[in-house]
Formats: structure tokens, C-alpha cells, sequence
């Protein structure tokens, strides 16, 4: 595994890693079995990595993180609850009628492909912020 970082902060390092690893292990046939604990587990791999960076003063650092990936974690279902509103209260689909219905149903797929994008996202930004909370814990 290759990360190009440039002239980055150890904190984009550690990031840029577990984002990198959790990536591959998503790519992996058994995500959808196994891929719950995965990600709890690059999560607090990442909080304990930041932990260990920052010492005795990781607390709030820690405390900075959960709030950002709590933000992030909301900032996804928002958008994807939007998105999917639009989409769905005939914004997209109403143009579309008639004798095209493949590219309604491609659309359809689009956008749920989209949902689903923002949802795991959402989802991944839960987890980094209960695996920061948690490592501000003696």
C-alpha cells in the first residue's frame, strides 16, 4: 500500500492510511459479512495511532476529531436524504416517462448508487468519531 502524502501533517499521514486500508478491505468479497467490525477496527486503529502521536495531550485533540467526524457523519445523511427527496418527488423521474423508461431506471440506479455512497460514508464517519470519544477514555 502506497499513500502519497507530500509534505503532510502526521495526522493527514495517519488518516490518509486507515482511509487507504479501510478502502481495500472494502473492496474485499467479505465486507458485507465481516465489514462492521473492519471498520470499528481501522477506526480506533486511526484514534489509538492519533492517541500515541499526541501523548498526555491527546484529549482534546481526540475531542476535536469525534466532533469533526460527527459533523462529516451528518453533513452525508443530509445530503443523501436531499438528494434522494429530489429525486424521488418526481424532480428527476417526471421527465421521464413515456417510451424511455430504461433511462428512468438508470437514473433510478444512479441516484440509489448515490444514496448508498452517502450512507456508508455517513456511517464511516460514525464509527471514527465513537473510536475517538472512545480513546479520550483513560
Amino acid at each position: 500500500m502506497r499513500v502519497k502524502v507530500g509534505k503532510a501533517s502526521a495526522e493527514t499521514v495517519i488518516a490518509k492510511l486507515c482511509a487507504e486500508g479501510l478502502s481495500f478491505l472494502h473492496g474485499l468479497t467479505t465486507w458485507s459479512h465481516f465489514g462492521k467490525g473492519w471498520g470499528r477496527r481501522v477506526a480506533a486503529c486511526e484514534a489509538l495511532a492519533i492517541k500515541m502521536l499526541h501523548g498526555d495531550l491527546a484529549g482534546p485533540v481526540l475531542e476535536r476529531k469525534a466532533q469533526e467526524a460527527r459533523k462529516s457523519a451528518n453533513k452525508n445523511i443530509a445530503t443523501g436524504a436531499i438528494g434522494g427527496a429530489a429525486a424521488s418527488q418526481g424532480g428527476v423521474f417526471h421527465h421521464f416517462g413515456g417510451g424511455q423508461l430504461w433511462l428512468t431506471v438508470a437514473i433510478g440506479v444512479a441516484v440509489g448508487l448515490c444514496l448508498g455512497i452517502m450512507i456508508w460514508r455517513a456511517w464511516r464517519q460514525a464509527q471514527r468519531a465513537a473510536a475517538f470519544k472512545e480513546a479520550v477514555k483513560p
